[in-house]
């Protein structure tokens, strides 16, 4: 439900300087229901600066968690989602060039 989406919003929003990976996954589930249940998955633009301010000098694994929730708001799952982002590394050819 909630897999590539972080790491989707992060590949469009830094570009294409950036590698991102989705690193780990983890969920804690706390509630079992019957009902839909639903996600709200967002990057803020704050949060995509900082990430690109840090991850341009050094590797760096984001961590997003995202509450599953039913129609009334009860948390039902909690999924952690960490990344792996980090600047291209430039080849030697394009040094050269």
């Amino acid at each position: 439900m909630t897999d590539p989406f972080h790491m989707l919003i992060l590949i469009e929003a830094l570009g294409d300087e950036f590698v991102v990976w989705d690193q780990l996954s983890q969920i804690e589930f706390i509630s079992a229901v019957r009902v839909p249940v639903h996600a709200v998955l967002e990057v803020s633009t704050e949060e995509v600066e900082r990430i690109r301010s840090a991850a341009t000098d050094a590797p760096m694994n984001p961590i997003f968690v995202v509450p599953i929730v039913d129609d009334n708001e009860r948390v039902i799952a909690r999924v952690t989602k960490t990344l792996y982002v980090r600047r291209k590394r430039r080849r030697a050819q394009d040094v050269v060039d």
